[in-house]
């Protein structure tokens, strides 16, 4: 009597897919939900946008000038995309809180910082890449924009200089942080202290 092969249901069949697809809309929508929980602070993007519209300006005026009657070239199609991507990456930059993390999208990486980490949260005077990092107290960038600074409960300080915004910028970014963190200390007055490891350092400089 030769054996008889039983054909699984469909239904049966079909249970790896599904599971694999409920899986799949289950992951998508707690993204989903998290993104959504994740409020940027307002005016944070404002600072970003306005130093890649400033070192744009030469550049793309520049690369329009130079379009030969033809049309455009490899290397200036490569110009307007750099520049472009430069806008796109600005207007994503900023700083949100959720319930459990403080997101900083920088220039080139997303920061997440848990709350339960965050120790101190400052404002400082910008110090970054177009000030060449300067300390000087007489930099125009330094004296009219802000940023923040957030130290952790493993005592490591970080300046966040994607955070490049206006004092009342700064301000509201502070305060989102306090309200996510209950526990970090720092100024909460206009008269921003800065960072403590600058303070730190001009104290031993004064004292040598």
């Amino acid at each position: 009597m030769s054996p008889k092969f039983v054909t699984p249901p469909e239904s049966i069949e079909a249970r790896p897919l599904d599971a694999a697809l409920g899986c799949w809309r289950a992951a998508s929508e707690m993204t989903t939900a998290a993104r959504r929980s994740a409020t940027r602070i307002r005016g944070t993007r404002t600072g970003p946008m306005m130093v890649v519209a400033s070192f744009s300006v030469l550049p793309l005026a520049a690369t329009i000038i130079s379009i030969p009657p033809g049309g455009l070239q490899w290397g200036q199609l490569a110009v307007f995309f750099v520049i472009v991507m430069w806008f796109l990456r600005a207007a994503a930059m900023g700083l949100s809180v959720t319930e459990n993390e403080v997101i900083i999208r920088s220039w080139y990486v997303t920061y997440r910082i848990p709350t339960s980490e965050v120790k101190r949260v400052d404002i400082d005077g910008y110090s970054g890449m177009i000030n060449g990092f300067t300390q000087n107290g007489f930099d125009p960038l330094r004296i009219f924009l802000r940023m923040i600074v957030i130290e952790t409960t493993d005592e490591r300080e970080r300046e966040y200089q994607g955070t490049i915004s206006s004092r009342r910028t700064a301000r509201r970014m502070q305060a989102a942080v306090f309200g996510a963190c209950p526990n970090a200390q720092g100024v909460r007055s206009d008269d921003e202290s800065g960072s403590p490891r600058r303070d730190r350092d001009s104290l031993r400089r004064r004292q040598g």
